[in-house]
C-alpha cells in the first residue's frame, strides 16, 4: 500500500498541472462569447431586475455581461436610459440602435440585436414615411396632435398643406395676409396667415370661382404644383413619362408633374398610373417635401 501511495504523489503534480491548464482553456473559451447564448444560464444575480437569461459573464464577475436589462422571450424590455447623443450606428447586425449608448466604447451599439426607433409619433413607428416624419419634426416642420400622433395615413387638407409649406421653406407668415377668398371665413385662424404669406409669394391660388376650399383634400397633381412654386423650381418642357393617365392630367400641372418625376421628387403606382386626382395622405405629403427639401440641398 506504501509503495502505491508512492507512485501516486510522483504523478500528483502532473495531474494538477493538466487540470489547472484545462480549467484555463474553459475559462477563456467561455469569455470570449460575450453575446452568444451560453450553455448554461448565467447565475441571474443581475444588478437589474429580472435575470439575463441569454448572456454569458464574460469578465467572470459572477454578473451577468449585460445587467442592466431583463430579457424575456421573443424581445428584451429595455431599461437603459436614453444618451444625449446617438450611438455610432454600426451595430453588427440589420439596422442601427439609435436610442442607446456605447458604454464599453467598443464601437458596438451595446444592444446591437435590435432596432430601436425614436419616432415622437406612437402612430408612425412602423411606418414607411418613419424616416421622413423624424425629420421634419427635427426641423419644427410638423407637430403631430395633442394625443401623440401624426395620422400618416389620414387625408391632407389644402390649408395643411401650406401651413407645412412655408414653414418648410422658412417664410415668415404675414402678419395682415391678404386672403380675398369667396371662402375666407372657412380658412382656420391657425393658417390664414400662412396662406396669406403663399397666395402673395404665388405658391398657392384659389379656383376659378374665387374659392380656396380650405378643408378640401389635396390631390397629388395640386401638392406636385405647390412643391416645385414654393422651392422656385421651374415647370419642365419634356414629355410627362408614360403613366396610363398622363392625358387627364391637367394642363396647369403637366410641367411641374413631369419636372417632379424627374427629380424623383413623386412617382407613379406600381399600375403605372400617376393617380392625379387621388387625395394625398399625410405620410405621403412629408415624403415629397422631404425629397424635394433634400433635393434643393444637394444641388
Amino acid at each position: 500500500m506504501k509503495n502505491f501511495f508512492g507512485r501516486i504523489k510522483k504523478y500528483v503534480p502532473i495531474i494538477v498541472f493538466i487540470f489547472v491548464m484545462l480549467s484555463g482553456t474553459v475559462s477563456y473559451t467561455m469569455s470570449n462569447n460575450a453575446l452568444e447564448k451560453p450553455e448554461k444560464l448565467c447565475p441571474g444575480n443581475c444588478v437589474g431586475k429580472g435575470k439575463c437569461d441569454l448572456y454569458t459573464d464574460k469578465n467572470s464577475d459572477k454578473i451577468c455581461d449585460i445587467s442592466q436589462l431583463q430579457f424575456a422571450s421573443p424581445l428584451p424590455t429595455p431599461i437603459l436610459e436614453k444618451p444625449e447623443k446617438p450611438c455610432p450606428g454600426n451595430c453588427v447586425v440589420k439596422g442601427k440602435c439609435d436610442l442607446y449608448t456605447d458604454k464599453n466604447s467598443d464601437k458596438i451599439c451595446d444592444i446591437s440585436e435590435l432596432q430601436f426607433s425614436d419616432c415622437p409619433f406612437k402612430d408612425a413607428q412602423n411606418h414607411w414615411a418613419k424616416k421622413n416624419i423624424i425629420e421634419l419634426k427635427e426641423k419644427g416642420v410638423i407637430d403631430g396632435y395633442p394625443d401623440g400622433t401624426i395620422n400618416p395615413d389620414g387625408a391632407i387638407t389644402r390649408q395643411e398643406v401650406v401651413v407645412l409649406l412655408v414653414k418648410a421653406i422658412g417664410l415668415k407668415p404675414s402678419d395682415s395676409p391678404a386672403v380675398n377668398f369667396l371662402d375666407s371665413d372657412k380658412i382656420a385662424s391657425w393658417a390664414k396667415e400662412y396662406i396669406g404669406i403663399a397666395v402673395e409669394k404665388k405658391i398657392v391660388s384659389g379656383y376659378k370661382d374665387g374659392n380656396f376650399n380650405p378643408t378640401a383634400k389635396v390631390t397629388r397633381q395640386e401638392i406636385v404644383v405647390m412643391l416645385m412654386r414654393a422651392m422656385n423650381i421651374s415647370e419642365s418642357s419634356e414629355a410627362l413619362p408614360d403613366f396610363k393617365d398622363r392625358e387627364s392630367i391637367s394642363s396647369w400641372a403637366r410641367g411641374f408633374v413631369s419636372k417632379a418625376c424627374a427629380l424623383s421628387v413623386v412617382k407613379g403606382y406600381p399600375d403605372n398610373t400617376f393617380g392625379y386626382s387621388n387625395p394625398v395622405k399625410r405620410g405621403e405629403a412629408f415624403t415629397m417635401l422631404c425629397n424635394t427639401l433634400n433635393l434643393k440641398l444637394t444641388q
